[in-house]
């Protein structure tokens, strides 16, 4: 099993809640899921190159982008 395995689950578990809670758009969740590590993991990546940056504030925008992307009440061309 790959190591991210567990943690791509976790992910897909939530978005799938929140799309059977009518709370988040129809989309895949799987690729949502393996999307939104990608991104935590890039955030960390780019961060450790450039520490200047403030961290907090990337993980804030980083995570109201990805509240718009599921968000029942942002329609994007899958919605």
């Amino acid at each position: 099993m790959h190591t991210s395995e567990l943690l791509f689950s976790g992910l897909e578990d939530i978005y799938l809640g929140g799309q059977a809670s009518g709370e988040f758009r129809q989309f895949d969740a799987r690729v949502m899921a393996v999307t939104h590590q990608a991104a935590v993991e890039a955030m960390i990546a780019y961060w450790s190159l450039h520490p200047e940056v403030d961290l907090d504030a990337y993980a804030r925008s980083l995570s109201g982008l990805l509240v718009h992307a599921v968000s029942s009440e942002s329609r994007g061309a899958d919605g």
